[in-house]
């Protein structure tokens, strides 16, 4: 598939607006490089923000993919075989919430929305509806409807990845998004290596199998601000 995708790309990638060349009468004079300091960019109260809810989703799905079996196994009952099967269940409505919030997005900024409201205040909601829905997954033991939960707890949080990064963008100049972006990503992926092993050991002091589920779906959503 990574074979194919660069090979789309090659034949037909574009540059840009960002990245094309500027006419010649556009051409930036040398030492007059738009830039801000990097210490202003990575203390802007929409960088730390997107970065909580994205290092929480990181640390989500994390937690998903590692004991989401199990879950499957020993909280809901099904068997081994079967919990393979429904594994993807989850990623597979992440895949149709990214599609739609970003689509949903473009549109209220090409209709004149701020940025603020688009990207801030729609990927608040999302996050805050996947905690809240999260949160009452303990609360339900019946296997279709705690797979539905399930479902749509974790499809809406992936959001934040269609939502934080254009925000961070959004942050500096063309000539600093590049460098800006690898610093989220790298900060926020560490969550990854954590809260797997973190919640392996609440797991093996669980006493009872539905007190799995409140551990292994720990609703890690939180809203971020934009400036």
């Amino acid at each position: 598939m990574t074979v194919r995708g660069v090979a789309a790309k090659a034949a037909t990638g574009r540059q840009g607006p960002y990245g094309a060349t500027p006419a010649r009468g556009d051409q930036p004079q040398p030492g007059h490089t738009t830039r801000i300091p990097w210490r202003r960019a990575l203390l802007n109260r929409t960088f730390i923000g997107c970065f909580i809810a994205y290092f929480a989703q990181n640390a989500l799905a994390a937690i998903i993919f590692t004991w989401l079996p199990s879950y499957f196994e020993n909280a809901l009952g099904f068997s081994a075989k079967a919990a393979g099967s429904l594994f993807g269940l989850p990623s597979a409505l992440g895949i149709v919430a990214l599609i739609t919030t970003g689509a949903v997005t473009d549109r209220l900024l090409r209709t004149g929305v701020t940025s603020r409201r688009a990207r801030g205040l729609l990927g608040g909601a999302c996050l805050t509806s996947a905690g809240i829905l999260l949160t009452c997954l303990p609360l339900i033991h019946t296997p279709l409807p705690a797979i539905a939960l399930l479902m749509l707890g974790h499809g809406i949080s992936v959001t934040v990845n269609t939502l934080a990064n254009p925000a961070v963008a959004e942050l500096v100049p063309p000539a600093q998004r590049a460098g800006i972006l690898g610093v989220f990503s790298g900060l926020s992926v560490t969550a990854g290596i954590a809260s797997p092993i973190i919640t392996g050991r609440l797991l093996d002091r669980a006493a009872t199998p539905p007190r799995l589920s409140t551990i292994t779906e720990f609703p890690c959503c939180e809203g971020f601000p934009i400036r």
